[in-house]
Formats: structure tokens, sequence, C-alpha cells
């Protein structure tokens, strides 16, 4: 009740005291208007708190509410946490086999890298030791040799190349690793293609390399080549790759070609029938078995054969080693 509100009820009661002095109705008047007005602000009040209450327990509602919500949006959260702890760990775990798969590859490219190598320094050996040691040691056999370590070169640089283009998913490195190995191929074929173990004509030894009783001359002399029969031709072969440096006459061998193969190594092929049956000049390239000449019967010979030599350093070796023996 607010101050204007009493001092109203002040006045009544005063203006009722003057009209009944001394009255007991004055105060039983008094006393209903107070219990009346008392009764109103009680409800007024009550109401108060009824509204009051029925608030906080909106309010109480509403924190149960949130609180809920809460514990939505926690448990919500632990579970994308315990997700992406999980996509973390897949993603570790994956980047753990990336790696490994890439030392895995970087040890396959290394194994490669060290074969290559070691084909490089097999061709190399091969070319400056094996085969020189086989063709220059002058004994029997080594043509066949010589022909199986050729092949099984071959069947080495094949299966590298064959690895190679497995191995490697980028096709340029394919591409130049394989160049590297058919280069390092290229030098060891073009080396063995001037080994002269081509059988420079098709007919059989009738005279072997070695001391003879020369057949014109009548004594004993050393023979410094092997001659092959006309049996079975008389075409006459280049027995390696090469550069042609004599076409010539001379009194002994009369018609000859010799032929330089650019490693140390010479042939000669000498009793050819005529300058004009020769089909190389000086200073041709002839490949490994070019027909070069016809066989004849010049200068001191009995008849038509092919006498043919092979020089090494500047030192003439017997042919069967290049050639064989039958």
């Amino acid at each position: 009740m607010n101050h204007d509100t009493e001092n109203g009820k002040k006045n009544i009661f005063t203006k009722i005291a003057a009209v009944f002095p001394n009255s007991p109705a004055v105060y039983l008047i008094a006393l209903v208007i107070v219990i009346t007005v008392a009764s109103v602000f009680v409800v007024k009040l009550n109401s108060k708190i009824n509204k009051l209450e029925k608030d906080a327990a909106a309010l109480s509602q509403e924190k149960d509410d949130l609180e809920n919500n809460i514990n939505d949006l926690n448990s919500e959260i632990k579970d994308k946490e315990d997700s992406s702890n999980q996509q973390i760990e897949n993603l570790e775990d994956e980047l753990d086999n990336v790696e490994a798969e890439k030392e895995q590859e970087s040890q396959e490219k290394e194994q490669l890298q060290e074969e290559i190598d070691n084909l490089k320094d097999f061709i190399s050996d091969y070319i400056t030791n094996s085969l020189y040691t086989q063709y220059a040691s002058r004994s029997s056999g080594i043509a066949t040799e010589g022909q199986a370590e050729w092949l099984t070169a071959s069947q080495e640089i094949k299966e590298l190349k064959e690895y190679v283009a497995e191995i490697f998913e980028d096709q340029e490195q394919v591409d130049q690793l394989i160049a590297s190995i058919d280069d390092q191929a290229a030098q060891l074929q073009d080396y063995y293609d001037r080994i002269p173990n081509f059988r420079p004509a098709a007919g059989k030894t009738v005279s072997k390399y070695g001391w003879r009783k020369h057949p014109i001359l009548g004594y004993t002399k050393f023979h410094y080549g092997v001659d092959l029969s006309k049996q079975g031709g008389l075409a006459i072969y280049a027995a390696g790759k090469g550069t042609v440096t004599m076409v010539q006459w001379n009194d002994s061998y009369g018609w000859f070609i010799e032929i330089d193969h650019g490693n140390g190594y010479k042939t000669r092929y000498a009793h050819l029938k005529s300058s004009k049956t020769c089909l190389v000049s000086v200073g041709d390239q002839v490949e490994k078995g070019q027909h070069i000449a016809t066989m004849g019967t010049t200068g001191l010979s009995t008849g038509v054969h092919l006498h043919f030599e092979v020089h090494h350093a500047g030192e003439r070796i017997d042919p069967a080693d290049f050639i064989g023996t039958y």
C-alpha cells in the first residue's frame, strides 16, 4: 500500500470519527475496512507470489533444458573428439604406410641403380678382360665360349630393362634408364661385332695354323693362318665389323684384303680371285658377315681356297681360336 492510499484511509477515519464521535460502530467499520484492504493486499500479494513461483518454475525448467542441451553438446563434442582422434590415428597409420612404401621404393631404386652400375662394370669388364682374355689366349674352342658369354650378357641386359620398366612408374625415368642401358649394350654389341669370329668362308679347314711343309716351296715353314676350301661356295665374308685398310697385290698372298677391327685386331683374306671381284675398297666400313670378295688362287697357291689370318697387337695368332677348328 502506498503513502497516498494510507493518507486517504486516515482521512476517511477522521471524517467518520467526526460524524460519529465515541461510537463503537466507527471502530467496527474501520476494522472491516482494514480487513478488507488487507485481504485485497494479501490476494494481490499471493497473485504476485504465484506468478513468481511460476516464473521460478519456468526458469528452473529452462535451466534443466539448458543443462540437458549442455550435456548433449558435451556428448556430441566427446564423440567428435573420439572420431577426430580415430581419424588422426588412421592418418598417422596411413602416413607410416606411405613412408614405409617410400622407403621400400627408395631401397628398390637403390638396388636397381646398383644393378645398373653392376651392369656397367660387367660390360666394361667383359669388354676389357673377359673377351680379350678368351680370344687372345689361343686356346681351343674359344669361339663357342665367346658366343656363350655374349648370349649371357644379352639376356642380363634384357632382364634388367624389363625390371626397370616394372619398378618405375615415371615413364620419363624409365626411358632415361633404359637409354643408359641401351647405350652400354650398344658399346658391348659394337665391341662384340668387332671380334673376328664370323667364319669367313663355308668350306672346311684344309691347312691349320702352325709349322708345316710348304706345298710349293717344299720346306718346313710356319703357316700364320688357316686355309679354307672352296667347297660350300666361293664367297668370302668379313669376320668382324671394321674398316678396310688394304686391297692390294702381294707375291705370296696374291690379291688380298685387310680389315682393321679397331680393337687391336686385324684380319687378312688372301688368294682372292682378282681385284675386280673385290666388293670393297680402302676406307669402306664393313659389317660382320658382309660379303667382301670371291675365292681364287692368286699368289703362291696350289688351288682355289681362302688363306685367312688374324692379327692382334701386331702379332699373327691362331684363327681357330675365333672360327673353330672344323
